[in-house]
């Protein structure tokens, strides 16, 4: 509890600072990322790394996670978008590489993702620094500057 003020867990992984933390909307996953440039997927009840996404060039800044995401915006074709055994859930990224990432897995939410489960598509901007993602199942808002 918060008002106890106690350590539960340490997710231990990352190789560098932390800069961003994302929970699945479920609460079942946390996301974090940071500046070795990786994303991982946490598994909150097994304390374990269930996935380790790569791609970004510089320190990841931001995430944000979506509930569902329309085919309009990952280019994909749900099956069934009411068959809760799937995970329809979008994840995006941005960092100081002017990239956004989305991600999403389209299989069932029981077993562990391979790289082959797992589908992205990558975004360049005009920016060359991220600060900020958004994502909602229409669209992906990313805020950043040039220089």
């Amino acid at each position: 509890m918060v008002s106890d003020a106690r350590l539960v867990r340490v997710l231990v992984g990352h190789r560098g600072v932390v800069r961003t933390l994302a929970f699945s909307p479920s609460g079942s996953y946390l996301a974090s990322a940071g500046d070795d440039k990786k994303i991982k997927v946490w598994d909150l009840a097994a304390c374990t790394c269930i996935h380790e996404y790569r791609g970004h060039h510089g320190k990841v800044t931001a995430l944000d996670w979506s509930d569902v995401g329309k085919p309009s915006l990952t280019n994909r074709v749900l099956t069934d978008p009411n068959d809760l055994s799937i995970d329809n859930s979008l994840l995006c990224s941005a960092g100081m590489d002017g990239i956004v990432k989305v991600m999403w897995d389209g299989n069932s939410k029981t077993k562990q993702m391979s790289n082959q489960d797992v589908q992205q598509s990558t975004y360049n901007t005009k920016c060359s620094y991220l600060v900020d993602v958004q994502v909602h199942p229409d669209w992906v808002v990313a805020i950043g500057t040039k220089g």
